[in-house]
């Protein structure tokens, strides 16, 4: 089951993360990700990251986007 839609753009199969500080984490999306895939290979609840970011489960992301992940 695959929430939200597919980023799309530059093929990059790379996982980006950028931290701006000891207490977040943030991730850069790449081509081909979706909230799902971004939630389980960081170990959480879908919407729980979508909820975190401000979002919907049914908002766009897209490449370059930058998330926050914890």
């Amino acid at each position: 089951m695959g929430y939200g839609c597919l980023a799309t753009g530059p093929a990059n199969n790379s996982l980006e993360y950028v931290k701006t500080d000891a207490s977040h984490t943030y991730y850069t999306v790449v081509s081909g990700d979706s909230w799902w895939v971004i939630a389980q290979r960081n170990g959480l609840n879908v919407y729980t990251l979508v909820a975190q970011n401000g979002k919907t489960i049914y908002s766009m992301i897209y490449p370059g986007d930058k998330l926050l992940i914890k």
